[in-house]
């Protein structure tokens, strides 16, 4: 029997799940096809608020996502709903590490975070 506890954490990683594939996928879908348009003039305007305010908020929810998937394992320990959690976690880990890995040939020159375009 699942209790309101469980089922309330169940609830938030579908919620936090929901929004991180998502988000991804509006993106994908509907911001980065104007990716020919982009030029050194406008970069900044398009692209850099955005993810600098969804890096701000998927860190703070990819440490809720990664609680909430541990206390569901937890929870749902010896029943066949243990994989759910168990894939989000994993899913979770691998893109977190792939966005934080970089190979040193990939490495970009540092432009600074206050860098604006000219006329901007």
């Amino acid at each position: 029997m699942t209790t309101w506890p469980a089922l309330l954490n169940a609830a938030l990683l579908f919620l936090c799940c929901s929004m991180y594939f998502g988000t991804g996928w509006s993106m994908g879908l509907f911001s980065f096809p104007i990716r020919p348009q982009i030029t050194v003039e406008n970069y900044y305007l398009l692209f850099v608020p955005e993810v600098t305010a969804a890096t701000k908020f998927f860190t703070w929810m990819t440490s809720v996502m990664l609680l909430s998937a541990a206390g569901m394992i937890w929870t749902e320990w010896g029943s066949a709903l243990v994989w759910a959690p168990i894939v989000v976690l994993v899913a979770v880990s691998i893109s977190t590490l792939l966005t934080h890995h970089r190979h040193p040939a990939d490495q970009q020159p540092h432009v600074s975070r206050h860098h604006r375009p000219h006329g901007t």
